[in-house]
């Protein structure tokens, strides 16, 4: 979890983004991260060796659910 488990909507914490480098070192299956996550912070996990993200508050928060997907899935893959 890259926030505290409760409500959604609350900002990414940083420090994991060490934690998941960290782990990537040592561990060659998914790594996956809830919380936080939106068009900047997806980049940064999967840099740092997520390849799993769970995204709530900036699809549903969105007024077109398929473009906040396509947006971040964009960015995610940086091929647009």
């Amino acid at each position: 979890m890259a926030v505290d488990p409760a409500f959604s909507g609350q900002e990414f914490k940083r420090e994991i983004l060490s934690k998941i480098k960290e782990l990537r070192n040592a561990f060659t299956g998914g790594i996956g991260v809830d919380g936080g996550i939106d068009k900047v912070t997806v980049k940064e996990v999967k840099s740092t060796g997520a390849n799993v993200v769970a995204a709530g508050t900036v699809i549903f928060g969105s007024a077109d659910i398929r473009k906040a997907m396509d947006k971040l899935k964009c960015k995610e893959e940086r091929a647009c």
